[in-house]
């Protein structure tokens, strides 16, 4: 009966004018996520039920990003065939998602470089007020509430963010392995399996939502290692780096007890 019922009710969930909150939200809205404040508002005393639910944010639609993918990977195709070269998946997903990356990447290094780091320099020039009776101790004051604001607003937001551009990445893929399998001939259904094809579709784009949450850290925390370790040599000296050296040193030793913990 339930299996009868439910392409009813997804019909009328489709046919829905329940518009995602986040959809028409403005920048406040989304900084704060207040868009979803009136789900809770409504809901607080009673479970949500299929008629609370909101239609997928159109960029979110696996038809849409499947298109968008198909095509760029067509054009990527047939350059690779003019310039005799494998076709690249990674070429085709900067270009689909590239922008998102670099606008997303910008947020992150001015909240981690800029913001993050500046804290300990003005609270350090905060305190210093009541030593030596420093003068504008109030603009050290504004600035570390500043940056402390700046790095609230941002983490929370860029971090859904590489959230949101994994999972389209994952979707968009596995559209296009489904196109794909349902496309293959019967010479080449014969070189692969259907559990093969599975397990591309659910284990291995999965990656990609880990990838894209820690993939900016790659380049932000080498550089925020070394801008701290000269801001720690300029007060402490040489013990710093020597910190620091031994913190380092202990990254191969990860590295090859995740590799046995693998196994």
């Amino acid at each position: 009966i339930g299996a009868l019922s439910l392409p009813d009710m997804d019909s009328e969930l489709y046919k829905s004018d329940n518009l995602h909150p986040r959809e028409n939200a403005n920048i406040i809205s989304i900084l704060t996520f207040w868009y979803a404040w009136p789900v809770f508002l409504k809901n607080r005393k009673t479970e949500l039920e299929v008629s609370d639910l909101h239609k997928t944010l159109s960029s979110h639609n696996s038809k849409r990003l499947g298109d968008q993918i198909e095509e760029l990977w067509r054009l990527e195709t047939a350059k690779a065939l003019k310039w005799n070269r494998k076709p690249s998946l990674a070429r085709v997903l900067l270009k689909m998602f590239g922008v998102q990356i670099t606008g997303n990447l910008i947020v992150t290094m001015l909240a981690e470089l800029g913001a993050v780091l500046s804290q300990p320099i003005l609270l350090g020039e905060l305190l210093g007020y009541y030593s030596s009776q420093r003068s504008k101790s109030y603009l050290y004051a504004i600035g570390l509430i500043l940056c402390t604001a700046f790095s609230c607003l941002t983490t929370t937001p860029t971090t859904l963010r590489y959230m949101e551009i994994g999972m389209k990445v994952r979707v968009a893929c596995t559209s296009l392995i489904y196109r794909k399998a349902i496309r293959l001939s019967k010479t080449g259904l014969g070189k692969t399996t259907v559990g093969q094809m599975i397990n591309l579709a659910s284990n291995d784009v999965a990656r990609f939502d880990v990838f894209c949450q820690f993939a900016t850290y790659l380049l932000t925390t080498p550089l925020q290692v070394i801008i701290g370790s000269y801001l720690m040599y300029k007060e402490v000296g040489i013990s710093a780096i020597c910190g620091v050296a031994v913190i380092i040193f202990y990254i191969p030793i990860q590295l090859f007890s995740s590799k046995i913990v693998a196994k």
